[in-house]
């Protein structure tokens, strides 16, 4: 895809700073926060589908006006689940709408369309042939130039046939393309697509007689696009089943493909990915991504070397980033979105200058023009914003991982300065905290409130979450009472959106059953069930798996779960460990921790070397293998510890720069040792490391100056000092308690009940105290002090490498745990 020059430089300011930051943003905060549209919203999300349906539906039952007048709706809930609503058009008389199916059934609307004056016309219905089968196999690359095209030339026949049954049936298919190509992250949002692609079945319904056994082609395929968008995973798998038969031609059946992958997220569908058309191409990666991992899709791509066009860019940046794909994508991403919509908006005749921000405020202000189009400006328009402002947070999310402490805190002004006639931009920059974080909460919480059907779940319960951790004063809108109910009628959309935000209560176990049977395939919705069933305790890793089936074959991240949610024996972690180590690599360290915990040393650095050679995150990798080189160390292998630091270090990472610093130590380069320690504290600010050195370094030479060093250093850990271990009296206020518990540490004497209150004859109060002390000597011979039967006792045991390999964490009865 070409690139604009223009956005190259604009995306350049948005990275790396061009110019200081003003004291204040360009613009007002009523600026930010004006709707594009009116605000006289219904008062649920349920209410706002059923408008945005009937409205496009009075808006095609009226054609072949030529520019047709946007109709009035009101509608009200009558009742719910199965929900019934008052629906009135131009202010007629209201209609009784009952939810048929689920929310998005064409079905739930066809006495509406009976009401507007649409009859059954069979011979209104042209014949397709070739042109069906080119028009089907065109969408399998669905780039927004084919797409608009289409539009254009589908648009065009229904204004003059607005009644074709093929013709609506082939704009619900447009439509469903468009909305296959969502990757928003916190801003994928379906429901304006959906509901216009019902619009246009329901007039094909109710032009062929309301049954489906007249549908084209086009249509059974836009119908099962529905039912898989909206979570109906059994319903979409019956309904693709005669369109993926071999009789079918190879187009159908790679959208068959497609959608089955999507419906189930079983990548393993997809032969030879890479050479696919976009549709599979891209259904495996998000499958491939979501259920194993983003470092198995970056290797994919590296091996089988595929096109990365902006589906599959919008596949890569859609998942919680990595720095590798930060690193490598993030800006591109935000360039390739805008030089799209530049495209888009010279093809729907907006009037744009060189200037980008011309296009930003095209964008941000859509009218659409001319006569009817199925796809027109508004709603590009808004999936396009939509994009960018997902892309922000990408670029925002990459200079996180890298630690720009001070490019984080001036970001959002900067992003504000250009992007700021996006109406939905303070939602973005309220995400960001940084400079302004008061003012873009006040207006992302303003922007919620008068733009409510613009806002999906994901991204509200982020804000509101937001809110929260930064301790800001905003009031937000009640989103129980838009959300109501939270799962749209008949669907199983985005359940861990919906259901798992903060503070939900679990919902009533049949309504969980009901959700399941419709996508057994949703591995957080059965993760989420197996708990609900047992609300006073905790599921068996057998429970779980019987809830998963057979998603449990190719989702390394429901196993994950399991392995770290789950009371298993060392033998189910290790099963576990294998599989996800089998799907993804990058997981291959979990397996190798577990066989550390239990004192299994040769077979996790066994494990540990071949992940380090094959992880793709490598950030990752160079966090992680300190113990793996001191192991090393310790069986004479002193050439392969170093090259293993080596390449910790080079990645940058500071891990592995402590990791390289430590091996110099051990072999007696002490300059390059503190060197590494010093460029650890100059680079993140963290001193302890170097203050732990200093600490060895006494105890290795006697030299009361690097005592006096190393005290300083660690004094922020210390507050109060090195204090003396308790030997009697009251339980301890605080300490460091374990999360899980193995052989390894078991034989040294510990126990998983106890607290640790002390290290070598030092008092530990936390977790970051008892790494301090722990790091602090190389000796193996380690004296703890606990808390154990109500009393405080004295622990001197051997531990390999100093290194308990269990999880703790810091132990406050009196003000709550923390982590």
């Amino acid at each position: 895809m070409r690139i604009t020059s223009r956005f190259v430089l604009l995306v350049a300011v948005c990275t790396v700073w061009l110019t200081p930051a003003p004291a204040t943003p360009q613009g007002s905060l009523a600026d930010l926060v004006a709707p594009s549209r009116p605000t006289d919203l219904p008062g649920t999300e349920q209410e706002s589908i059923v408008r945005a349906v009937v409205g496009r539906l009075a808006t095609l039952a009226h054609l072949p006006a030529v520019t047709p007048q946007a109709p009035t709706i009101t509608v009200t809930t009558l009742a719910a689940s199965p929900a019934v609503f008052s629906v009135a058009v131009n202010g007629g008389a209201p209609l009784t709408l009952k939810v048929v199916g689920h929310i998005w059934d064409p079905r739930t609307y066809l006495p509406i369309a009976a009401a507007l004056g649409v009859r059954p016309e069979p011979a209104a219905t042209p014949s397709a042939g070739a042109a069906e089968a080119n028009f089907v196999e065109g969408l399998t690359e669905p780039s927004l130039a084919h797409l608009i095209a289409e539009d254009t030339r589908v648009s065009t026949a229904l204004r003059a046939q607005p009644r074709a049954a093929v013709l609506h049936e082939q704009a619900a298919l447009l439509l469903g393309a468009m909305a296959l190509r969502e990757g928003a992250n916190l801003y994928t949002d379906g429901r304006p697509a959906w509901s216009r692609l019902t619009a246009h079945l329901t007039m094909a319904r109710a032009v062929n007689g309301a049954g489906t056994a007249k549908s084209s082609l086009p249509g059974r395929l836009a119908d099962a696009v529905l039912l898989v968008d909206v979570g109906r995973e059994i319903d979409a798998l019956a309904a693709l089943a005669p369109l993926a038969a071999a009789e079918q031609s190879a187009a159908v059946r790679v959208w068959a493909t497609a959608l089955r992958v999507r419906a189930t997220g079983d990548w393993r569908l997809v032969d030879r990915p890479a050479k696919s058309p976009t549709i599979a191409r891209v259904a495996y990666a998000k499958a491939y991504a979501w259920r194993v991992g983003l470092g198995p899709v970056l290797a994919w791509m590296d091996d089988a070397n595929p096109d990365v066009d902006l589906p599959l860019l919008r596949v890569l940046l859609s998942q919680p980033l990595s720095v590798a794909v930060g690193n490598r994508f993030s800006a591109a991403g935000l360039m390739v979105e805008l030089n799209e919509a530049e495209e888009a908006a010279r093809a729907y005749g907006v009037a744009i200058t060189d200037d980008p921000t011309a296009l930003l405020r095209a964008i941000g202000r859509p009218t659409a023009t001319g006569p009817f189009r199925v796809l027109d400006w508004p709603l590009v328009a808004s999936t396009a914003e939509r994009h960018i402002l997902a892309r922000l947070k990408s670029l925002y999310d990459a200079q996180r991982l890298l630690g720009q402490r001070e490019r984080l805190r001036q970001m959002p002004i900067e992003l504000e300065k250009t992007f700021a006639t996006l109406p939905l931009v303070p939602t973005a920059l309220a995400l960001m905290g940084g400079d302004g974080a008061a003012r873009h909460l006040a207006a992302a919480a303003a922007i919620v409130r008068a733009r409510k059907d613009a806002i999906p779940p994901a991204l509200w319960t982020a804000l509101v979450y937001e809110g929260q951790r930064s301790a800001r004063s905003v009031s937000w809108p009640t989103a129980d009472v838009w959300f109501n109910p939270w799962q749209p009628d008949g669907t199983a959309l985005t359940t861990s959106d919906r259901l798992a935000r903060q503070g939900a209560p679990a919902p009533p176990l049949p309504m969980a059953e009901a959700l399941h049977r419709l996508a057994p395939s949703d591995t957080w919705l059965s993760w989420r069930l197996a708990w609900w069933r047992v609300p006073s305790g905790r599921p068996t890793i057998a429970a779980v798996r019987a809830e998963l089936g057979p998603a449990v074959a190719y989702d390394s991240g429901a196993i994950y779960r399991m392995f770290r949610g789950l009371d298993g024996t060392h033998q189910e972690y290790v099963v576990l460990g294998t599989q996800m180590c089998e799907l993804n690599v990058d997981r291959c360290e979990e397996l190798a921790q577990e066989l550390l915990k239990e004192g299994r040393d040769a077979e996790a650095a066994d494990e540990l070397r071949r992940w380090f050679n094959r992880a793709q995150d490598r950030v990752a990798a160079s966090n992680r293998v300190l113990w793996l080189t001191r192991y090393l160390l310790d069986q004479g292998q002193a050439a392969d510890a170093r090259a293993i630091a080596v390449s910790a270090d080079d990645v940058g990472s500071g891990a592995g720069m402590l990791t390289l610093a430590e091996v110099k130590e051990r072999q007696g380069d002490q300059d390059g040792a503190e060197a590494g320690y010093k460029r650890v504290q100059d680079r993140y600010g963290t001193a302890w490391h170097l203050g732990a050195y200093y600490l060895r370094r006494w105890k290795a030479t006697g030299d009361t100056a690097l005592r006096d060093r190393g005290l300083a250093l660690v004094a922020q850990s210390f507050p109060s000092g090195f204090e003396a271990v308790p030997s009697a009296g009251a339980a301890p206020v605080d300490g460091v308690a374990f999360t899980n518990f193995g052989g390894r540490a078991a034989k040294a004497g510990l126990r998983k009940t106890d607290i640790i209150v002390g290290v070598d004859g030092v008092r530990v109060r936390s977790e970051a105290q008892f790494d301090v002390l722990m790091r602090a000597s190389h000796d193996t011979a380690v004296q703890f002090t606990v808390w154990r039967d109500g009393a405080y006792a004295t622990v001197k045991g051997t531990l390999p490498q100093r290194w308990l390999g269990t999880g703790l964490r810091t132990h406050r009865p009196g003000a709550g745990e923390t982590q």
